[in-house]
C-alpha cells in the first residue's frame, strides 16, 4: 500500500512532556515535526494502536497549538489516516482524508501539489471499501490536474498515468515515456516494467512476461548489486513466473535457492522473509517430484514456527497442512 506524504521530518524520540513544550518551546511546529517522525517509527515497527494514540494526541495538541489549518496540523492528521487505514479502520481513515482534502483544497487550491496527494490518499482507501469507480475517479481527477499543469511526460504525471493503467497496452505506452524521459534504469521505470511484466504473467503471456521480469532484474543486479532488496524481490517474481507459469520447475528452484542462501544470511534463518522463500522452494519441490525434499524443508519450517510463533499461529497451521499434504503424496507414491 502507498501514500504520498506531503511532509516528512527527522526521526525524533518519545517525549511524555512533549506537548507541554509544545506550548513553550519558540518553535512549535517543529516540536510536532519531530513528534509525527517518532510516531511513523512505531508504524513502521507494527505498533499500530501504540502509533495511533502518539498520532490522535499530536492532532489534537497541534490543532489547539497551530490551529486546524496549520500545515503541521494537516500532515499529523494524514499520517492518523494512514495508520487507521493500515490497521483496516477504513471509514475512519476515509473520513480523516476527506476532511483534510477540504481544507488543503480551501487554502492551496486544487491544485496545488499537497492538495493532490491527499486526493491520492483518500483513492486508496477508497478502493481498500471497494467503492472502486470513487477511487478511479479521484486518480483520473489527479491525472488531469498534473497533465494540465505539469505535462503528460513529467514523471508525476506518469506515475498518475500508472494508477489508472487498465491493461497491457496502457503500461507498454507509458513505460515507453519513461524509458525515453527518464532512462531504461531508473526506478520508476523498472518498477512500470515489472508491472508490465505481471499483467502479461496474468493473461497468460507467460513467455514474454519472462523476458520483462528477467531485463528487470539484470538491470536491478547491475544498479542495485544482487543482495538489494529490489533485486531479490525481482529474482522472486522471476522464479515465481517459471514456476506457475511456464512449468520451468528446476530453474524456479535455482532462483528460490539463490535468494533463500542471501535472506539466510543477511537477515538470519528464523526471519519471515525467510520461511516464506523455504515454503516457496518446498512447493516447487513437490512439483518436481522431489518429496522427500520437500518434506525436509516443510519440517524444517514447521519447527522454526512452532518455537517461535506458537503452535496455534496461523503461520504454524498453513505449513502443517502443507506438511500433511506432502507426507500424503509420498503415500501414494510409495503405494
Amino acid at each position: 500500500m502507498f501514500y504520498c506524504a506531503p511532509c516528512s521530518g527527522k526521526a525524533g524520540v518519545l517525549n511524555p512532556n512533549a506537548s507541554y513544550l509544545s506550548k513553550y518551546m519558540p518553535n512549535e511546529s517543529h516540536q510536532f515535526t519531530r513528534r509525527n517522525a517518532a510516531a511513523r517509527a512505531l508504524r513502521d515497527q507494527d505498533q499500530y494502536p501504540e502509533a495511533e494514540a502518539e498520532f490522535r494526541a499530536i492532532v489534537s495538541d497541534s490543532q489547539r497549538v497551530l490551529g486546524p489549518e496549520h500545515p503541521v496540523t494537516l500532515d499529523s492528521r494524514t499520517e492518523l489516516a494512514v495508520t487507521l487505514d493500515e490497521q483496516g479502520s477504513y471509514d475512519e481513515a476515509e473520513a480523516e482524508h476527506r476532511a483534510v482534502l477540504a481544507i488543503r483544497q480551501r487554502v492551496l487550491g486544487p491544485d496545488h501539489p499537497d492538495t493532490l496527494a491527499c486526493r491520492n490518499n483518500l483513492a486508496t482507501v477508497l478502493y481498500e471499501l471497494n467503492k472502486c469507480a470513487e477511487s478511479e475517479a479521484e486518480l483520473r481527477a489527479v491525472l488531469a490536474i498534473r497533465e494540465r499543469v505539469l505535462g503528460p511526460e513529467h514523471p508525476d504525471t506518469l506515475q498518475s498515468r500508472i494508477k489508472v493503467c487498465k491493461g497491457v497496452d496502457d503500461h507498454r505506452t507509458v513505460l515507453a515515456i519513461q524509458q525515453r524521459v527518464l532512462g531504461p534504469g531508473h526506478p520508476n521505470t523498472l518498477t512500470s516494467q515489472e508491472n508490465l511484466a505481471k499483467d502479461l504473467y496474468r493473461q497468460s503471456k507467460n513467455p514474454e512476461a519472462e523476458a520483462e521480469f528477467r531485463a528487470v532484474l539484470a538491470i536491478r543486479e547491475r544498479v542495485l548489486g544482487p543482495e538489494h532488496p529490489d533485486t531479490l524481490e525481482s529474482r522472486l517474481l522471476l522464479a515465481f513466473a517459471l514456476h506457475h507459469g511456464l512449468g520451468k520447475h528446476a530453474e524456479a528452484e535455482a532462483e528460490y535457492r539463490a535468494v533463500l542462501a542471501i535472506r539466510e544470511r543477511i537477515l538470519g534463518p528464523e526471519h519471515a522473509d525467510t520461511l516464506d522463500i523455504r515454503c516457496c522452494l518446498a512447493m516447487t519441490l513437490v512439483d518436481e517430484g522431489k518429496h522427500a525434499e520437500a518434506e525436509a524443508e516443510y519440517r524444517a519450517v514447521l519447527a522454526i514456527e512452532e518455537r517461535v510463533l506458537g503452535l496455534e499461529h496461523w503461520r504454524t497451521l498453513i505449513t502443517r497442512q502443507d506438511l500433511i499434504d506432502v507426507l500424503q503424496e509420498r503415500g501414494r507414491d510409495r503405494s
